[in-house]
Order: structure tokens, then sequence, then C-alpha cells
């Protein structure tokens, strides 16, 4: 996880991914995050100029920009996975992904994965990731906090008394 680097609008979940031990974590607002991740990853070969040797993105924003500028920046041989929802169709330059020989999968791991993340929870501490509790009684409220604020990590729901 040393050469994971966070990518967000989000001062609070960039301060998350340092915490969990982020190589970096870059605004894209303030940072050209192409020229950084060719400083922190070196830089790889392609006929059209070098590329970020950054191997694997996850794409996790819901942005169709995000998933363009991977495939038309990205490198050889790179492999894309979207685990946020897209609900319009996403132009993609197949053309890219045929020069590069990029690979994408989409990834919705639920119940047959569930074993392989209560693995993951035994062996690192994520709880730092949870931003936010409420008991269920205010259930509405965690929604709000999700659907209104980019400011928050993970929402916890609890069946007992939870402080916000």
């Amino acid at each position: 996880h040393d050469r994971v680097v966070g990518i967000d609008l989000s001062p609070t979940r960039l301060a998350l991914a340092e915490g969990l031990g982020a190589q970096a974590a870059l605004d894209p607002s303030q940072v050209d995050v192409w020229e950084e991740l060719s400083r922190l990853h070196g830089t790889a070969p392609f006929m059209f100029g070098p590329t970020p040797a950054t191997a694997a993105f996850i794409e996790a924003t819901g942005s169709a920009r995000v998933i363009s500028d991977i495939l038309g920046r990205g490198r050889v041989g790179g492999r894309l996975s979207v685990v946020a929802l897209h609900y319009e169709p996403v132009a993609t330059s197949f053309l890219m992904v045929l020069m590069k020989e990029f690979t994408i999968r989409g990834s919705m791991e639920y119940p047959a994965r569930f074993a392989d993340a209560v693995d993951l929870l035994a062996r690192r501490d994520l709880s730092s990731l949870i931003t936010h509790r409420y008991p269920l009684e205010r259930f509405d409220d965690a929604l709000d906090t999700l659907r209104g604020s980019k400011d928050c990590g993970k929402v916890l729901v609890t069946m007992h008394d939870a402080t916000t």
C-alpha cells in the first residue's frame, strides 16, 4: 500500500488516504495528477510519448471524464477497475484500449466475497475510514450525510446508540 495514491477533491478523504499509508494524496484542482503520478511512479513508454507507470486504477467517482482520462493517459498494460455506479453510457476509446492492451473490469463484490472482506478487516484496522456514526433510528440523517457531503468517509449505521 506504500505505492497507492489517493486522488480526491475532498480534503477529508485525502487525509483519510494519507492516514492509511498512501504514498501521496492528490487534489486534482490543485495539481496536475498525471505529472504527479509520473513523478511518483516513474514513466512507461508509449508510441505517443511516455505515460505514468502507474499499474492500476480504481475508478470510484462515477465520472465519465475520469475513465476517459485513465484510458487516454494510462500506461500500456494498465488495469482499470470500475467500482462506481455510472448511470449513463460512458464514451470509451477502444482504440486506446486496444493499443495499450488495457484491462477494464467492473466490480460489485457482494456475498460470495464477504469472507475476503472479513479477512482484510482482521489484518488491518480500517475503522479510521468511518467519519460518521448514526443509530438505526437516525437512518435518514445518515443518508442525508452521504447525499449532502463529499467530505465524509464511511457512514456507519448501528443497531444501538452511536454518536455522529
